[in-house]
């Protein structure tokens, strides 16, 4: 009896031990965040700066991004869903998380992953060649609606990049074409050379490619940014369309309660660091941080505005 006592004694003290070392062993790994996008975009830029952040706190041995690009950002969504929910993989995406779903490219959407948080909401707006005809939104509209299709959309079907517009579309009575193009690399070089009249941009990239010949035209948000004061937005030209592009953190689904809250942590404490904050509204990027809920509510209502068009979206791509 004495023995047995003994056995259960330190079998349980082996348990207990065990439930310690889980608990104190997150995270001891370096921490990897999937960018389902080319190096140099806006989503993978914002990635970077959270990188920086991360690793100035030092909770992880090191803090890498990873570019996975391909098949509008579902193969780095693909890697993540297949990754162990062990709370050293997540990745920062946008709203294309629920238009591949909508397009049938992939049979899962935000449902189907540990939504983090989001953070970085990104203005954005259409952008033309600086010398170019269309001077104002009115003019857009007005030559499309006098010469429908006239006017050619540079655009990776089926992301965001291609919804908004099409939205805009809807909205403003007009017709344009669009023309699959591609990430944001492929759209600018569209423009500059004249194969395209106009995409869409954030606000971020604007700044970045002004010297390049690139002039935005008008911006979806609800107020005309800080950052290009004299840039109209569309309500205020007549359309009644108002859009932040969302960047949004998720992990693999049965990520852990403890393993969530920490990178919760780690993430919006990013978020909240002063100087970070400047950086990132420099760029007119939103740095509040958004917890699991509000952003699950914003990616529940973008899977409701896209649905509609999905089905054209789908005939665009040969579908």
């Amino acid at each position: 009896m004495r023995f047995l006592t003994r056995i259960l004694g330190l079998s349980l003290a082996g348990l207990i031990s065990t439930a310690a070392y889980a608990q104190s062993d997150y995270p001891s790994e370096p921490l990897r965040i999937i960018v389902p996008t080319d190096a140099g975009g806006s989503v993978d830029a914002l990635a970077r700066i959270f990188q920086r952040g991360i690793e100035k706190q030092k909770v992880y041995p090191s803090v890498v991004v990873v570019n996975l690009p391909g098949a509008g950002g579902t193969i780095g969504t693909r890697a993540l869903r297949e990754a162990k929910p062990d709370g050293y993989t997540i990745a920062l995406w946008t709203s294309g998380v629920i238009t591949s779903k909508a397009m049938g490219v992939v049979d899962y959407d935000h449902t189907a992953f540990t939504v983090l948080g989001g953070t970085g909401q990104t203005e954005i707006g259409m952008g033309v060649l600086d010398s170019s005809p269309i001077k104002t939104p009115q003019d857009l509209i007005e030559m499309s609606k006098a010469n429908p299709g006239s006017i050619t959309v540079a655009t990776n079907i089926g992301l965001p990049v291609f919804f908004i517009p099409m939205m805009f579309q809807e909205e403003a009575g007009i017709e344009m074409k669009f023309v699959q193009i591609g990430g944001g690399a492929k759209r600018l070089a569209s423009i500059l050379g004249g194969h395209t009249d106009i995409a869409q941009f954030s606000v971020s990239e604007f700044q970045q490619y002004k010297e390049s010949g690139l002039r935005p035209l008008f911006l979806y948000s609800q107020e005309r940014s800080a950052e290009l004061p004299d840039v109209p937005t569309a309500v205020e030209s007549g359309v009644n369309l108002s859009i932040t592009e969302p960047r949004i953190w998720i992990a693999p689904a049965g990520l852990g309660d403890a393993e969530a809250a920490k990178l919760r942590e780690v993430l919006s404490t990013v978020a909240a660091d002063p100087n970070i904050v400047a950086e990132l509204e420099g760029q007119g990027i939103d740095p509040t941080w958004y917890g699991p809920e509000p952003t699950k509510e914003q990616l529940d209502d973008a899977a409701a505005r896209t649905e509609p068009l999905a089905a054209a979206a789908r005939g665009m791509s040969g579908q």
